[in-house]
């Protein structure tokens, strides 16, 4: 049974748009990249005393082999998804993150005396172990575009793809801290959107399904602009769109699977009525 629809050639075809996975490299300490692609499932990196498994649902996790690494120097290892890659990781302390596409995650093996601190660029959905040093509970910060999260034990996501930082807290609480800003305190289901341009912040209430549902697989939109939609699309099957027309007004609400087909994809988004599609190659142009 020949496809028929004229939209895609042939999935066979070595260039077909295929739903993203898990793939990424991580920059040790020293510099040295290793692309986890590569990387043999189950196979065991030995790093300054942790131990480093991958395995084959796209999850990276460190251990320490022994004690004696907690009081040293800090430890850094780094991690960098392409367009079309995500992965997960389980940090020593317990904390897991989920990378989404085009992002990067600098994050410590050990940690200083006084706190747990993380960098990052794009988005990733955070599940931060609680850890009591004898007296004192160790925050674990963000750094992302000018934006410092500090929390104790918490779950939360951070979208900073565009000129917003945008922190959607689930679970627990979170000081967010700007310079020249009071503090911000979010409660679980808000979200504050932060611009370091205009050095504004403004926090709202929202449903934290539609800003994680990538980490569970699924695209879900609610009253996302269709550009919106595109640009979450193009990040995830490494496609480049452009407009025939203005799509302003279009907005697109629903759930949809992350792993769709992407010939699927569009005929479900061109049911709408609102949008069509022409592919050529790697290029998708939006029509109305």
């Amino acid at each position: 049974n020949q496809n028929q629809n004229p939209l895609l050639t042939s999935a066979k075809d070595e260039n077909a748009i295929l739903p993203g996975g898990a793939r990424a490299t991580v920059i040790l300490d020293d510099g040295t990249k290793i692309s986890l692609d590569s990387l043999a499932v189950d196979s065991t990196i030995l790093l300054n005393g942790y131990a480093i498994v991958k395995d084959e649902n796209g999850l990276l996790t460190y251990s320490l082999i022994d004690g004696q690494h907690k009081d040293q120097q800090v430890v850094y290892n780094t991690i960098v998804t392409p367009k079309g890659g995500e992965y997960k990781l389980n940090l020593p302390d317990g904390t897991r993150i989920w990378v989404n596409a085009s992002s990067k995650v600098r994050y410590p093996l050990n940690f200083a005396k006084d706190s747990r601190e993380v960098q990052l660029e794009g988005e990733a959905f955070f599940d931060v172990k609680h850890i009591r040093e004898g007296e004192r509970d160790l925050p674990f910060i963000v750094f992302t575009n000018g934006q410092k999260l500090e929390v104790l034990g918490t779950i939360f996501n951070i979208n900073s793809y565009g000129e917003q930082v945008e922190t959607t807290l689930v679970e627990g609480a979170v000081k967010l801290n700007f310079k020249g800003l009071a503090p911000r305190y979010l409660a679980p289901n808000e979200q504050s959107s932060y611009n370091e341009k205009e050095n504004v912040v403004e926090v709202r209430e929202v449903d934290p399904y539609y800003t994680t549902a990538w980490k569970n697989q699924k695209f879900a939109f609610d009253d996302a602009s269709m550009y919106e939609v595109m640009e979450t699309i193009a990040r995830w099957y490494d496609v480049e769109v452009s407009y025939e027309g203005d799509f302003s007004e279009s907005s697109f609400n629903g759930t949809i699977s992350r792993y769709e087909g992407f010939e699927n994809l569009l005929e479900i988004i061109e049911l709408t009525g609102k949008v069509k599609f022409k592919v050529s190659g790697r290029r998708v142009v939006v029509m109305n």
